[in-house]
This record gives structure tokens, sequence and C-alpha cells, in this order.
């Protein structure tokens, strides 16, 4: 019995070990940036990536980024997250597009203005024009607006 008590215990601390490992991503190195998420809806096109920052706490950020057919990518910060690659969803609505991080709505990208309306605290931002693919440098830009 102490074994079979010993190895669950053993088993349960390296899954504890791998989720955490997996969820902080303590090797990825700062500043690098994955692609979480691609979706077209309407006229536009959406990416989600998140860049891992050199902070501990809130060690990632995750952009949004829209374009209209055949225009410029826009960028907007959605939030810093405590762990990598976020469950990012989208839903048209008559609003615009809802963006959610699980069943929490982050806000809306209203398509026809170009704007993503933040729920958290009703900012709404017009985004960072982007010179190439994203994610570009789109941390760099969104500081600067």
């Amino acid at each position: 019995m102490k074994k079979i008590v010993g190895s669950s215990v053993v088993i349960l601390l390296i899954a504890a070990i791998i989720w955490v490992g997996w969820k902080f991503q303590p090797w990825m190195p700062a500043g690098r940036a994955v692609r979480v998420r691609t979706e077209h809806l309407g006229d536009c096109d959406f990416e989600v990536w998140q860049r891992k920052n050199a902070g501990r706490t809130e060690p990632f950020a995750t952009g949004l980024f829209a374009r209209t057919e055949n225009g410029r990518w826009k960028a907007f910060l959605l939030d810093f997250e405590d762990t990598y690659r976020p469950s990012i969803s989208f839903r048209k609505t008559e609003l615009g597009v809802e963006i959610f991080r699980g069943s929490t709505r982050l806000g809306v990208f209203d398509e026809t203005q170009q704007t993503y309306r933040r729920d958290l605290d009703g900012a709404s931002f017009s985004g960072a024009l982007l010179d190439a693919e994203p994610p570009n440098s789109w941390w760099v830009k969104q500081a600067k607006n």
C-alpha cells in the first residue's frame, strides 16, 4: 500500500511539474513570439500572437492583429498573461467581432472603425499600423500609442 501511495504522489508531482513548465515556459527566451490563433470573419483577418516578456510576473503579452482584406495589419494589446497560449476565440455579432479568453469577453473589434474596445475599462484603441506581417515589432509600436 505504501508503494502505491508513494508512486501516486511521485506521478502527481511529475504531472504538476510538467503542467507548470508548460504554462510558464521558463526556457522560452524573452522577446520570442508565437502565433496562438488565426481566424477570418466577415471582411477581416485576425491573428493572435503571444510574446514572452522578460519579467517574472505576467510573463506574456497577448496581441490581436486585424486587417481588412488586402489592408495593412493593425496591432492591439489584448492583455498581459500569466500563462502560455491562452484559449482565445472570436464571435461575430451585431456589435462587431467579440474576442474571448475562455468564457470571458475581453473586448470588441469594430470592423467599420477598425478599433478595439476593451471591456475591462471601456477604453477604445485605434491600434498600431504594421509595415510587415505579424508579429513584426508590435510591442514597440504599441508602447508608442
